[in-house]
């Protein structure tokens, strides 16, 4: 299977893997493209409310990396997900 070569996330969209029990850990979102990303979006990857850690999101475009969007990785009884982003080079 290819690899996308451009991938867009829109203003209004919103990929949600949060945790579905109150006890479990959030899932992972994988955004990729083997040219140009460009994110705008909202990931949410909330672990349960009684215990789960929070979600593991990767944002990346192997040539160019647009992240202008939102992600909540939080856990209230659990360890915080993380965001990886994954350009070739980063300006902040």
């Amino acid at each position: 299977m290819a690899n996308a070569a451009r991938t867009v996330v829109t203003a209004d969209a919103l990929i949600d893997v949060s945790a579905t029990a109150d006890a479990a850990d959030a899932g992972r979102a994988i955004v990729w493209a083997d040219g140009a990303t460009r994110f705008l979006g909202t990931i949410k990857g909330k672990g349960g409310a009684l215990g789960g850690d929070g979600a593991f999101a990767e944002v990346s475009g192997r040539e160019y990396l647009d992240f202008q969007g939102f992600a909540d990785l939080s856990a209230s009884s659990g360890a915080a997900g993380t965001l990886l982003l994954d350009p070739t080079s980063l300006t902040i």
